[in-house]
């Protein structure tokens, strides 16, 4: 089954800041979802290698230290790790409040929906939006079919 992006994807705000949210439905289970998120080794293969210390107060460490100034590499820590419902953490300094992000992971009739919340600069938020979206979609198709092929 292809993951399905829900119709409440959205950019909103007016200020400085826009929150970005976006939404799918799995038919994966809420466990693999979780490990999927938390877990580095499964994180290397949808988004990026590193390190994610998966207890609040943990290191997000993610994209090589040669990477370009900018939103990579990435560097926050972990604010609420709460199996396997929410994972909170900062994004990297340079963004407000530390760009935070939360994963929110609820289980429904037809599997687990997962809600990604983050509140960028208003510059950002339509790449964020897209970005988010393109990375969603690949962490469902690799709980869904164990590869990105």
């Amino acid at each position: 089954m292809t993951p399905v992006a829900r119709p409440g994807t959205t950019v909103s705000g007016s200020g400085p800041l826009q929150e970005v949210r976006v939404q799918f439905d799995s038919p994966g289970s809420i466990d693999a979802l979780w490990q999927a998120l938390t877990n580095q080794n499964q994180v290397a293969i949808w988004w990026d290698t590193g390190i994610i210390e998966s207890i609040e107060g943990g290191a997000i460490h993610l994209g090589p230290d040669s990477a370009p100034e900018g939103l990579w590499p990435l560097r926050g820590q972990v604010k609420v790790c709460a199996a396997p419902h929410l994972f909170e953490f900062t994004w990297h300094e340079n963004y407000p409040s530390g760009g935070l992000v939360r994963f929110d992971l609820l289980e429904v009739e037809a599997g687990t929906r997962i809600t990604l919340t983050q509140n960028v600069p208003a510059q950002h938020a339509q790449g964020a939006a897209e970005g988010w979206q393109a990375l969603l979609a690949r962490l469902i198709k690799l709980v869904e079919t164990g590869t990105l092929d």
